[in-house]
């Protein structure tokens, strides 16, 4: 019986009938077993709880091009070592003035809006960015994970040296929290004349060159200095990201403005050693650390994950007959990151799942959800219809409290109870990976390897 017939026959069954009242019924489902005392009961619920042993495992091979971010800079810390990252954009016309025969050029630059920052200091000085060509286009079609490398010219075509101050969010004290990085006159005249060109060509070929994006098929690789102490993400949807050449429209005696924007493929090459931090035993994916001391790391763009052993949990439903799963709940508890400056937790988390190739396929690999991550209830009882539209469930930071939610795993401990009595188990997983929603949030988790806890309602039906 293949799972999707599996979670048709729950729904459908009478074991559903059963479901449906104590799913919904009550708040409480011990409040269901109060309801029903009595010599002639038969049905027993009871409320059992697991702790989940964690640790902390390495995961390099992410995709970082399914997001609107790019990561910039080189950060290093003792617990996770030191990160590199290199952020590559293709160029893509945005729109703007076209020049005419009477016009002159201004000037071009390019702004970074920043998302994120990681640092360990609330004031950065002497931070540099050079800006390089790449020798390869990046095809729409590839898909560019983290240890992607793809070459560049080593000569940059524009550098700069910049300050921040995190606590104002202003880069070189200027009310701004947009990075401008001036070119030189001649790069920007090259982009000049293609425009020049584009709009005095009567028979529109350039025209159509520009658009098609023949013009610009290099993207632009953004390559931190070695000295540098925070990683960055920019935001590339953010209007302002863009490359901006200034035209002066002499006839009206005004400045005007054409863009070029980084929307459309782009990646972030993440470079990672590990040597000398106390994750360094991490050399090989998937393979659990020995050095973390009793705490399970989250960062996502250090290639870090906390990873979750269901053993327990499988323990008991194979030696187990005749139950139903009330509820389920996943709760976890936090370790304070004295080592970072903020102590941002991840704020989103999603469970993902250790297939039978030892591995995780996470999203944007032909993600398929029910085989590959943890769902919410709804998406289990609703999938195969035709209007399903199937989530993750995640858990979610709340600043306020401190705490992570406590999510409804009912279902999938159903199914895991079901997998439990075919005459050769196979479970869906055995194992859960913790992943933030994105692979280039900038955030760090850290809980106890004994911080997680399965709490389960059942019902013994004797």
């Amino acid at each position: 019986m293949t799972l999707l017939d599996k979670l048709t026959y729950l729904i459908k069954s009478g074991l559903a009938i059963l479901l449906v009242p104590i799913f919904f019924a009550c708040d409480d489902p011990t409040e269901l077993g109060l309801e029903l005392d009595g010599e002639d009961n038969k049905l027993n619920t009871q409320k059992i709880e697991f702790d989940l042993p964690a640790s902390t495992i390495a995961i390099d091979s992410l995709l970082t091009d399914n997001s609107t971010l790019v990561t910039f800079g080189k950060y290093s810390d003792d617990i996770f070592g030191t990160t590199k990252a290199i952020a590559y954009a293709n160029q893509s016309i945005s729109g703007g003035y076209f020049p005419d025969s009477s016009d002159t050029f201004v000037r071009a630059f390019i702004c970074l809006s920043s998302a994120y920052v990681r640092s360990t200091t609330t004031s950065l000085s002497n931070q540099t960015i050079s800006v390089h060509l790449g020798e390869d286009t990046l095809f729409n079609s590839a898909r560019y994970l983290a240890s992607r490398q793809v070459p560049y010219n080593e000569s940059p075509i524009a550098e700069r040296t910049f300050s921040y101050n995190r606590i104002s969010n202003h880069y070189n004290n200027l009310d701004s929290a947009v990075l401008k990085i001036d070119l030189p006159e001649a790069i920007g005249m090259e982009y000049f004349n293609k425009l020049y060109n584009a709009s005095t060509d009567t028979s529109r070929v350039t025209l159509d060159s520009l658009r098609s994006g023949y013009f610009f098929r290099k993207p632009l690789v953004f390559v931190p200095g070695e000295d540098n102490s925070a990683l960055i993400n920019f935001d590339l949807s953010n209007d302002t990201t863009a490359i901006y050449i200034e035209i002066l429209d002499k006839e009206n005696s005004e400045n005007k403005f054409y863009k070029l924007h980084f929307r459309n493929k782009h990646y972030s090459n993440i470079q990672r050693d590990r040597s000398g931090s106390v994750l360094s035993d991490l050399s090989t994916e998937y393979v659990e650390s020995s050095n973390a001391g009793g705490v399970a790391y989250l960062d996502m763009i250090s290639g870090i994950h906390t990873k979750l052993d269901l053993q327990p949990y499988l323990d008991f439903v194979a030696q187990s007959e005749n139950l139903i799963i009330n509820q389920a709940l996943l709760s976890m508890e936090t370790t304070d990151l004295a080592h970072y400056l903020d102590s941002s937790y991840v704020g989103t988390i999603n469970f993902l799942f250790i297939r039978d190739d030892g591995r995780i396929n996470g999203p944007g690999l032909g993600f398929s959800m029910i085989e590959n991550g943890l769902m919410t209830d709804n998406s289990y009882q609703s999938y195969g219809s035709s209007s399903a539209s199937p989530q993750l469930q995640p858990t979610v930071y709340n600043i306020k409290s401190m705490h992570y939610s406590s999510p409804s795993v009912t279902l999938f401990s159903q199914i895991l109870l079901d997998q439990s009595e075919e005459e050769e188990v196979d479970y869906l997983t055995n194992e859960l990976v913790l992943s933030g929603s994105n692979n280039l949030d900038l955030r760090q988790s850290a809980f106890s390897n004994s911080a997680f806890k399965l709490t389960v309602f059942y019902t013994n039906l004797k």
